[in-house]
């Protein structure tokens, strides 16, 4: 019975280090990407994130956006309820390179009085680890 439960213990040593090096991984995958939150959905994703960056953020210099798309689930009105809006699906940004990711990120407290925000994008396990911090 010891053998065993040594066994188990070791196993979920195991398994809490894999999960750990599979966080790191996918978050290291994330490096170089942002979220965006706050504008409304429409054709030309890429095109829409530029512009922000461009006149929103005051980012002079060209950002090269290697891919930029929506995430979560999509949003039906429910039109048995009048006036009530759809909170637009938020976007994930990939920038080819990290230095400018910094640079929104930096110029991103702009956006203070708009309906639009920044921030990184991160693994579910970081951001309940940063939300436990935070209170």
């Amino acid at each position: 019975m010891d053998e065993t439960n040594n066994t188990i213990e070791t196993l979920k040593n195991k398994i809490i280090n894999l999960e750990d090096n599979m966080n790191e991984l996918a978050q290291y995958s994330r490096k170089s990407h942002i979220r965006i939150f706050g504008v409304p959905e429409s054709e030309g994703e890429v095109e829409i994130a530029q512009d922000i960056f461009r006149n929103k953020l005051n980012i002079q210099f060209d950002l090269i956006i290697d891919a930029a798309h929506r995430v979560g689930r999509f949003n039906t009105p429910d039109l048995s309820k009048p006036g009530v809006t759809i909170r637009p699906r938020g976007k994930i940004v990939r920038l080819l390179r990290r230095d400018h990711k910094q640079a929104i990120i930096t110029a991103r407290r702009k956006l203070a009085v708009s309906s639009i925000s920044i921030c990184e994008d991160m693994t579910l396990t970081n951001v309940k680890l940063l939300k436990e911090t935070q209170t």
